[in-house]
């Protein structure tokens, strides 16, 4: 047996073990996971080169600046309140373009950089910018009227699209925003009944939605039940016409969403627990999906997707503390795929902060480790040209920028 695959069976029997009596179906999970790696070809595991830089991010006033882009030539853009800095030198030096002078009108949450340049700004109060290549005569693209994309999740930029979602609480809607023009125009192509409104089965908000390249595919994730994982809050869209129609699973309430060439992973957001759950690729395609539940009063009692939980970091949090949820995760696509991700923690169950990566969707690997207990990771971004992974990272008073080469 392939070396890589005793070490990953080692591993998973280990974090089965520890984890003990907090996680439902362990047998079946060590089962399903030996047997996925019996019968997998092994992949070469995401592993540490011993390299990275932790520097605290630029100050202003009292507070420091949260990490939230990273182009391809290696510029790390970062936000506080109105304003918005980028450094060109991995935090040693800080250039601001959004000052008293200029500021947005609305908190900044999420950036993004396109290919061109031009950055696109989501807002406090669901007010969406964008600038021009030279990151100046902003303009408003898209009002959403409602809710606000959530600042760990919930936006991407994939080649001409723009995906956003809103995100809150009381909302009468929910909707999730597709731009095909590089955020020029924005169109509805998921509107859910929400939890501020009279209609039935309602949810809270949307979590993410990501473009899968691999099959043309969109994905949407929604919550939020902690009373209840087999709620009608917690689901998972997936769309195979660019928005026009949709189906879902339920039962899972997951944060971000990792496409990878054989599957696709989805962060957990579950109280006593700190899991990824894996959708392995119908050879079918996922088009053939059999579970075509429409939004209905008649909801299912089980799904017929193959979605398991397949892997449970050897940091649990306490059976009550809400959190613990995936952040942004930076994945990249093709033949070189690799998802790296985190977790923000809960606060009242510190624990050393973790940066993970996987190639394959079952190996899981730990990247990075912090030297201190609690703070969060509030995502990953990158890699740059030269494969270096910016992080924003904070012990729970300053905000650092974290540069990692795996």
């Amino acid at each position: 047996m392939d070396t890589h695959v005793i070490k990953s069976l080692i591993e998973s029997r280990a974090i089965v073990a520890e984890v003990g009596d907090h996680v439902k179906g362990l047998e079946e999970l060590q089962r399903y996971n030996r047997q996925y790696l019996l019968n997998t070809q092994p992949t070469d595991l995401p592993v540490f080169n011993g390299y990275f830089n932790l520097v605290p991010t630029r100050k202003i006033g009292s507070s420091t600046v949260r990490v939230a882009a990273l182009t391809k030539e290696g510029v790390v853009y970062a936000y506080y309140s109105h304003y918005i800095t980028k450094s060109e030198d991995w935090g040693e030096t800080w250039s601001d373009f959004l000052t008293n002078e200029n500021v947005l009108p609305q908190t900044v949450r999420q950036i993004g950089c396109l290919d061109s340049g031009e950055l696109i700004v989501a807002c406090t109060g669901g007010y969406v910018y964008k600038s021009d290549e030279n990151q100046g005569n902003w303009r408003l693209v898209l009002d959403m009227t409602e809710g606000q994309p959530m600042q760990d999740m919930g936006f991407q930029i994939y080649g001409d699209m723009v995906l956003l979602g809103t995100y809150g609480t009381e909302l009468t809607t929910v909707t999730a925003y597709l731009s095909l023009d590089r955020g020029e125009t924005f169109k509805p192509i998921l509107v859910l009944p929400g939890d501020g409104g009279s209609e039935p089965d309602p949810i809270k908000h949307i979590h993410d939605i990501k473009f899968d390249p691999y099959e043309g595919l969109i994905w949407v994730t929604t919550g939020d039940d902690y009373g209840e994982e087999n709620s009608t809050k917690n689901r998972i869209y997936v769309s195979v016409d660019l928005g026009n129609t949709w189906r879902h699973y339920r039962g899972y309430k997951a944060t971000q969403i990792m496409p990878l060439p054989g599957c696709v992973l989805f962060s957990g957001d579950n109280r006593g627990r700190v899991s990824v759950a894996r959708f392995d690729r119908p050879l079918a395609g996922t088009a053939s999906l059999t579970d075509l539940a429409p939004i209905r009063d008649d909801w299912p009692t089980s799904n017929e997707w193959p979605i398991k939980e397949t892997w449970f970091a050897a940091m649990i949090p306490d059976e009550t503390t809400p959190g613990y949820w995936g952040t942004n995760a930076a994945v990249t696509y093709g033949p070189d795929a690799l998802a790296v991700f985190s977790f923000r923690h809960g606060q009242n169950n510190p624990q050393p902060l973790k940066i993970w990566a996987t190639k394959d969707g079952m190996r899981i690997s730990t990247v990075w480790i912090s030297p201190w207990l609690g703070g969060s990771v509030g995502g990953v971004f990158g890699p740059d040209n030269e494969g270096n992974y910016a992080a924003a990272v904070n012990d729970g008073e300053t905000n650092y920028l974290l540069k990692l080469k795996l």
